[in-house]
């Protein structure tokens, strides 16, 4: 096997027209009108559309939480210049470190960290009425 090769020893081309051509591939294949015989699965013809699915909703959220975290920490050092109370707004950070012990573990208490969350969302929206 060349060792250009993945390890499982398929080549795969990830451009537009390598993406079309597989298309084009499993259309002419039909796998879905194949039969296997008794354990036969239902299989649809292909839409060819994006579903979301949870790991790039989770994702999503995730890349929503840093960025309400870095407002946060903006709002924060700015109220700090400006001589504001931010003492709610750094205990909602301290939080998070309580959220995430190491980069290897964390709390798996989900309805906390929405509650969490929340309180990011609303002290942010605090800050920003004082103008920060």
């Amino acid at each position: 096997m060349p060792s250009e090769l993945p390890l499982d020893g398929y080549q795969r081309n990830w451009t537009p027209e390598g993406i079309e051509k597989l298309r084009k591939t499993i259309q002419k294949n039909r796998p879905w009108e194949q039969s296997t015989g008794p354990r036969m699965s239902v299989v649809t013809e292909p839409t060819w559309t994006i579903v979301p699915s949870l790991r790039i909703e989770t994702y999503r959220e995730g890349v929503d939480d840093f960025e309400y975290a870095k407002i946060l920490e903006d709002a924060i050092a700015a109220g700090e210049t400006r001589g504001v109370d931010v003492t709610r707004a750094k205990a909602i950070l301290k939080d998070i470190d309580r959220f995430f012990p190491s980069s290897v573990h964390w709390s798996q208490n989900d309805a906390w960290y929405a509650d969490l969350r929340d309180r990011m969302a609303r002290t942010i929206v605090e800050m920003k009425k004082k103008g920060l």
